[in-house]
């Protein structure tokens, strides 16, 4: 299956997301997303904090808590985990879009690891991000994106808020433990 693959990173604070556009045969794109969540912050505070449950979203394979000693959120486990993915499910990996925060340690995971991803950064501002999210925006208008009710994937969209500026738009969040990282790395994906 032709794939396009979003990143948004994140070490401690944030979730770390894979998000997913996998092209269809009918034209449409099927959405899915994984998250990886640090441990520096107690999970069940962390938990108690932004009001998700990180710990069912880890039994149910949403999520992966990180394992690294630090708690940070190791990108090699990233780039393994995508890789098995990417093997499991005979992905063709088109492009990797990711926005440019912490990006080169990532990238350099995952030329250590051997991974031939075509890899964009994609700027984050308004003129990086426009494009992407209104082309999303129409379409899921159009009912052309489907997902398999991903929970990960439901909070960020609940999350989201559009901001506009010059004519431009991109997805903010209202507040800091609202997360919308999931949905972040789809449009990158986009």
């Amino acid at each position: 299956t032709d794939t396009y693959v979003g990143i948004d990173l994140a070490r401690i604070g944030d979730i770390a997301a894979i998000s997913f556009a996998h092209i269809l045969e009918n034209g449409k794109i099927f959405a899915d997303t994984h998250g990886f969540v640090s441990t520096v912050t107690p999970i069940e505070v962390k938990s108690k904090r932004d009001k998700i449950d990180y710990m069912k979203l880890a039994q149910e394979g949403h999520i992966t808590i990180s394992s690294s000693d630090s708690g940070i959120i190791d990108y090699a486990e990233m780039v393994q985990w995508l890789m098995e993915y990417e093997k499991k499910y005979k992905l063709n990996v088109k492009y990797l879009v990711y926005d440019s925060w912490d990006s080169d340690s990532f990238i350099n995971e995952a030329d250590k690891l051997g991974a031939k991803w075509t890899a964009i950064k994609l700027s984050q501002g308004y003129k990086g991000m426009s494009p992407p999210t209104k082309q999303f925006r129409y379409a899921v208008f159009n009912k052309k994106v489907t997902h398999a009710n991903n929970p990960l994937l439901n909070l960020a969209m609940r999350n989201a808020r559009v901001k506009q500026y010059d004519g431009n738009i991109k997805i903010d969040k209202d507040k800091q433990r609202e997360k919308i990282d999931s949905l972040i790395a789809l449009i990158n994906a986009y």
